[in-house]
């Protein structure tokens, strides 16, 4: 990387805080800590980007460089009066010390990404494909033309973050998701800070809370391997909007506050389906709470409902725009009921041990018997009453019992149970520091014990949650990365390639190599363009597509049915890297270099180690 990259690069980092930090300024609260002001700077900023995107798209309107740079400009601008004018409490080793813990999660999350070369495994194919198409646009994409067909109608997000931050930085898509979604997975940490915090008014269980998710659980961690950028997006914000309900339903009912959640509630329906389902449930356990206590005190405080009613609705009508487009183009593709799978409340074993490995390693299982209990202290303390009661619904999901609520299978929930495992375990050391402290009121027992209870699960998860990445689900490697800026440099854009592939599920097939990256990274079009072509597709042309990848799940040489496929699809040119066994399976998948040499009518067109690239003559 050159030092011009190096400083574009650290310069869109801190662009990205420049609309929370302007909203800070002006609207911070004296009372939070460096730890909820970052986590508030940087989720403001998001949603702002997100949102802006759809006011864009909503008014036809592309963004373009100057209106970009412009829009920074005002930020800076109003931070810098905002700073003169409002002189926010600032204790500068305060802010050096989360900065500093805050460096420590992003190392370590770098650390467990640090072998990789292009974001992991399938989805992110799809993720860095939507991102270059909202950098060619200009915006919120209507469609992914010319790359696939049909409309565009997914959850955008972390696409316009990646956009933003991408533009700026110079970095290409692919290495601006990677670098970024490690930073976003770090953040985690930080939001469920600001969450902890809101519901314990004490920063310990918060640090504890946030070291917990980042060290010790597999989750979010282990989503390096799957490339679930969007969930991590949506996690971050929903720890934030939920942090800010449970202010405003306290009393908290300031300007800054009630524009916060109407903000973060926008910025976590655009992010992911599921994030806004939990987000839904979280203030519905609020209405309920604010009902049985009216009923109770006879006395039905309907400012304090409005209080929080309000900026939750506003931001649903924000987002209900792209909402109205989803539902207009996923129609009948997603079951928005209830619905009952294949177990019928009899989980298989395979179940149980999906479930498992998911919430895993041993260090995890810990946390997970720590937080039930923990779950106990939360009904017995009125004021973590609420946050247990969204923990143990959330956690009921997560039984295979084979439910689907709003399509969402047990396992999607369990990949955001690290919320409440790492918050419900950091209450009960607390809880227990504070018995100690009651015990022995002028002895540092108390601190003591949550020292040594935090850095031994630390240690612990960080020696097993080191190696994140599921080595099979390692696609592409540095040969496969050189071919692709071979093919960027040196083939015409409308080259169409052939790629070695494997049965993926829903009928899909997928690249079992670099090849995969062959759309979203130089453009061009194969017989396995990422797993997301059924999308936008009809029908017909689907089925089509689907046959394509299918076909040549079987072919390992230059026989009829090899030529057909090429004729058919109208693909000229062969990307091939030898040796690749996916999904640890005995032979080697599709065709190779060398059976490639003997074949009539095709050329070598490049070499490099373990990959090859053809053409047909």
């Amino acid at each position: 990387m050159d030092f011009l990259l190096v400083l574009r690069t650290i310069l869109a980092f801190f662009t990205l805080l420049l609309p929370g930090f302007a909203f800070w300024v002006w609207f911070h609260k004296k009372e939070d800590d460096p730890g909820q002001n970052l986590a508030q700077i940087l989720g403001i900023s998001f949603s702002t980007i997100a949102l802006g995107a759809l006011i864009f798209y909503v008014l036809k309107l592309q963004i373009s460089g100057w209106i970009l740079g412009s829009f920074m400009i005002i930020c800076l601008g109003l931070s810098i009066f905002g700073w003169i004018k409002k002189k926010p409490k600032f204790v500068w080793w305060h802010w050096a010390i989360m900065l500093g813990i805050l460096a420590c999660m992003i190392f370590w999350r770098f650390w467990q990404a640090r072998d990789l070369v292009l974001p992991n495994w399938v989805d992110s194919q799809h993720h860095v494909l939507i991102v270059r198409k909202f950098i060619e646009g200009g915006g919120l994409p209507r469609s992914l033309e010319p790359y696939l067909p049909g409309p565009f109608y997914y959850h955008f997000s972390f696409h316009s973050v990646v956009a933003w931050f991408a533009s700026i930085s110079g970095q290409n898509a692919a290495i601006a998701t990677l670098m970024l979604g490690q930073v976003l997975n770090a953040l985690i940490g930080l939001g469920i800070y600001a969450l902890t915090k809101s519901i314990t008014k004490d920063w310990r269980p918060a640090l504890i809370a946030a070291f917990f998710v980042t060290f010790v659980t597999k989750m979010p961690g282990y989503y390096l391997t799957w490339g679930r950028y969007t969930l991590l997006t949506g996690t971050y914000i929903l720890a934030l909007a939920m942090a800010f309900a449970s202010k405003i339903y306290e009393g908290e009912r300031g300007a800054g506050n009630t524009i916060s959640l109407g903000l973060l509630t926008a910025g976590a329906l655009l992010s992911h389906y599921l994030i806004a389902f939990l987000l839904a449930f979280y203030l519905i356990i609020l209405g309920l709470d604010w009902m049985i206590k009216s009923i109770k005190d006879k006395k039905w405080d309907f400012k304090g409902l409005l209080s929080l009613l309000i900026p939750a609705l506003s931001g649903l009508v924000l987002s209900l725009p792209w909402y109205l487009h989803v539902l207009k183009h996923s129609a009948g593709r997603y079951n928005v009921g209830l619905s009952a799978g294949r177990s019928h409340f009899f989980p298989k074993p395979e179940d149980w041990d999906y479930i498992k490995y998911v919430l895993g390693p041993t260090a995890a299982y810990v946390l997970i018997a720590l937080a039930l209990i923990g779950l106990v202290i939360t009904f017995i303390k009125s004021e973590y009453r609420r946050i247990g009661s969204w923990s143990l619904i959330l956690m009921l999901f997560t039984v295979p019992t084979g439910i689907e609520f709003m399509g969402f299978r047990g396992d999607y929930f369990a990949l955001v149970t690290f919320i409440p495992i790492s918050i419900l375990s950091a209450i009960l050391l607390f809880w227990l520091a504070e018995r100690l402290q009651k015990w022995r009121p002028k002895r540092q027992y108390a601190n003591f014990f949550l020292i040594l209870a935090s850095i031994t699960m630390l240690l612990w998860g960080i020696k097993q949650n080191e190696k994140a990445i599921n080595r099979v689900t390692v696609i592409a490697i540095q040969d496969d990365v050189e071919a692709l800026d071979w093919i960027n440099e040196n083939l015409p854009e409308d080259a169409r390639f052939y790629v070695n592939t494997v049965y993926w599920g829903y009928g899909v097939s997928r690249s079992v190599d670099g090849g995969g990256w062959i759309l979203p990274y130089t453009g061009r079009f194969s017989n396995a363009p990422t797993t997301f072509f059924p999308y936008g597709l009809d029908s017909e042309t689907n089925a089509v597509w689907m046959s394509w990848g299918n076909r040549a799940n079987t072919i390992t040489e230059c026989n009829e049915e090899f030529y057909s496929l090429l004729a058919d699809a109208d693909l000229r040119y062969i990307y091939v890297r030898d040796g690749v066994r996916p999904n640890n399976q005995e032979n080697v998948a599709g065709i190779q270099s060398q059976t490639l040499l003997n074949c009539p009518g095709i050329t070598q067109l490049y070499q490099n180690n373990s990959v090859s690239i053809w053409k047909l003559d």
